[in-house]
């Protein structure tokens, strides 16, 4: 039989060896530990007869600890040092802090270049340190102990001690292990009744043994999955870095415009927003009363721990630092990006046409009520796209089914369509914020440059290229398999396709509109005599209420669309006409507010009450009603205002009626 290495019994006989994914040259190995083992392991167990362990800090932050390496068990005998005075294998309990012995230094005595590590610069005593230090960066010991330069059996000595080491103690002990060197390396200890240092030489572990070829003979049977974590773990959701499948991390920094600081653990929305989590929201220790912030903010950006156990198999396999998705997910992904998207450029186009002054007029020219047809239509057209991309989810959603789909879900039906308004326009758009803003200068040019076609197909740069990718895939898996295309059969595929190109037309006109107008209106500079003004002093009482109803207004055509949307091809055209209806008394009642100076506010609803339609539905009603009342109650000073808001409201509340 030959020597039990891997490659050698892999070529003697497949069957008995182990499997390539157990060989180390084939594990992930980016030393924070996969599912494959544990890097680590290989320090802890590097000096025979001490186990240690390099990543515990004491987690009350109210109690001043030590940032250095434990020593979590020590052989008495072996290593000549005694501690308790029984001998034998002496192991320190993890939750008995004051009995730990540290590791405060280490050094090398053989080789080309000795080397001392000197950890107790990392106390958190400022007396001790030479800079502020962070717990995590104790992690610099483990990497010193790797790197540090002393060949396979040379002697390396370590200064060991309790947490109490001070005074006199202290430098007797710090001198005891500045005289070691190649020619005097001894063990040396206090001769104090209670151990209080010691000073431990011993050679440094082989990787192989040279009899056996066995690797890491001196690692514990099992030792090197010990500390692996699995799905099944409840505390995997804890564990960060550390303890993540190099090939499913929970955040990677990889290269291009979407693969920046991506954290794959993050809650899946139906918009996506890939906006970086603040290291200290994504690190947030709940056992730290002072960061209960952070955590309030990590719990709605990141899994839970049943989020965890129950979704594992939907994280994306990660390669080449990039999400790897299948077509059907990415462009479903997409399809719910632009969703959002579309529906947060027609509010900030509806803003801007209402800024205008329709009676502004240059040189003879009425280029308010230019300005304000173009901007209008722009707006209804990025409605219509905000709709069709629903249908393509919808249509895509009739392929799978919902329940295939749950890593993109918030709950239930509406798992495919979004009716969620973007809160950013993402990393093609450094992460630009959705805003309401009047038609200023700089307004009119991030206008221009969202609709700007893009210049290579493969360039995902502007909108349509976007949407350029979408239908590109949706092509390729056709041309692939035909009608067991993930996308549908040939019909499916033909109208998704004639509706993406529709958008990507209208897109290149909205382009050029833009363009003109930014001609007629700033040719001679910068200026702001086109737009309506905007009143400081604070809105009337009649004028908040007004506000109040095309607020909601607008959250009962959100809640219209979503049921719509769900309805797909059984929708018979009558809810249509009611909220076409509604869109027009919503734009009516705006167009008096921005000309008494106090534009609509367009406030997005309240997550907590859009979870579920039911409640949702009822709590539109009630404030239907609400806001009915208090209108019989005031707009004296007001008529005009008040002569929209009541019948806005009662096309409002038709949108319950069946159609």
């Amino acid at each position: 039989m030959p020597k039990p290495r891997n490659l050698t019994a892999a070529a003697y006989d497949e069957v008995i060896a182990n499997p390539p994914a157990a060989h180390i040259k084939d594990s992930v190995a980016n030393t924070a530990p996969g599912l494959e083992l544990d890097e680590r392991t290989f320090e802890k167990h590097l000096f025979p007869g001490l186990v240690l362990e390099f990543q515990r800090y004491d987690q009350d932050e109210d109690k001043k600890r030590l940032l250095m390496p434990v020593v979590r068990a020590i052989d008495q005998d072996k290593t000549g040092v005694t501690v308790d005075g029984a001998g034998g294998i002496l192991s320190f309990k993890v939750d008995d802090p004051e009995s730990y012995l540290f590791v405060y230094a280490i050094r090398s005595l053989d080789g080309p270049a000795p080397q001392i590590y000197r950890f107790y610069d990392f106390r958190q005593d400022v007396k001790y340190q030479r800079e502020p230090r962070q717990p995590e960066l104790a992690l610099d010991c483990w990497n010193a102990i790797r790197n540090m330069p002393c060949p396979e059996g040379g002697r390396v000595g370590l200064l060991i001690g309790t947490g109490e080491l001070k005074g006199d103690k202290w430098k007797k002990a710090l001198r005891a292990f500045e005289a070691l060197s190649p020619a005097n390396a001894v063990t040396r200890q206090s001769k104090d009744k209670a151990f209080a240092w010691a000073v431990v030489v011993v050679r440094r572990a082989p990787l192989e043994d040279a009899r056996t070829g066995l690797i890491f003979p001196n690692v514990p049977p099992g030792d090197l999955q010990s500390t692996m974590c699995t799905p099944w773990h409840y505390d995997f959701r804890d564990c960060h870095c550390y303890y993540w499948a190099s090939s499913r991390p929970d955040m990677v920094s990889g290269e291009g415009p979407e693969e920046r600081n991506v954290h794959f653990m993050r809650k899946r929305k139906p918009v996506w927003e890939k906006i970086p989590i603040p290291p200290e929201v994504w690190g947030a220790n709940p056992n730290f009363a002072s960061e209960a912030k952070n955590v309030a903010e990590q719990e709605k950006v990141l899994w839970n721990h049943i989020d965890t156990i129950n979704d594992w198999e939907t994280l994306p396999v990660v390669l080449n630092d990039t999400e790897v998705r299948s077509r059907y997910r990415k462009v479903v992904e997409k399809l719910q990006v632009l969703a959002g998207i579309e529906h947060a450029l027609a509010v900030e186009y509806l803003y801007a046409y209402q800024s205008v002054d329709p009676a502004f007029k240059l040189d003879g020219d009425e280029l308010g009520a230019r300005a304000r047809d173009v901007l209008r239509r722009i707006a209804v057209d990025e409605m219509h796209h905000f709709r069709w991309v629903n249908e393509i989810l919808q249509l895509l959603r009739e392929q799978l089914g919902p329940a295939s789909f749950k890593a993109l879900a918030a709950s239930g039906d509406r798992t495919m369509t979004v009716i969620d308004r973007a809160a950013n326009y993402g990393p093609n758009f450094d992460w630009r914020s959705f805003g309401v803003r009047r038609l200023e200068l700089d307004t009119l040019d991030w206008f221009i440059r969202i609709e700007r076609p893009s210049r290579q197909e493969r360039a995902d740069e502007q909108l349509e290229g976007l949407y350029i990718s979408i239908a590109r895939s949706i092509r390729e898996e056709f041309e692939e398999n035909g009608d067991d295309s993930a996308f549908g059969n040939a019909v499916t595929v033909q109208k998704i396709q004639s509706l993406i190109k529709l958008i990507i037309e209208e897109g290149d006109g909205h382009y050029r509109q833009l363009a003109d107008l930014r001609n007629r209106l700033f040719d001679r500079g910068e200026n702001v005599d086109h737009l309506r003004t905007i009143k400081e002093k604070p809105a009337s009482h009649e004028i908040a209420l007004a506000r109040r109803v095309s607020d909601t207004l607008y959250h009962v055509l959100l809640y219209g669309l979503g049921h719509m949307f769900m309805r797909g091809d059984d929708e018979d055209g009558g809810q249509v006409r009611h909220l076409v209806e509604l869109m027009e008394a919503m734009d009516a009642l705006n167009n008096r507010l921005a000309h008494l100076g106090y534009p609509a506010c367009f406030n997005a609803p309240d997550p907590s009450t859009t979870q579920e339609w039911k409640p949702w539905g009822e709590a539109l009603k009630t404030e239907i009603d609400s806001l009915k009342d208090a209108l019989k109650k005031t707009m004296r000073n007001e008529e005009e205002l008040r002569k929209l808001a009541g019948p806005a409201l009662d096309k409002a509340a038709r949108c319950w009626e069946p159609t």
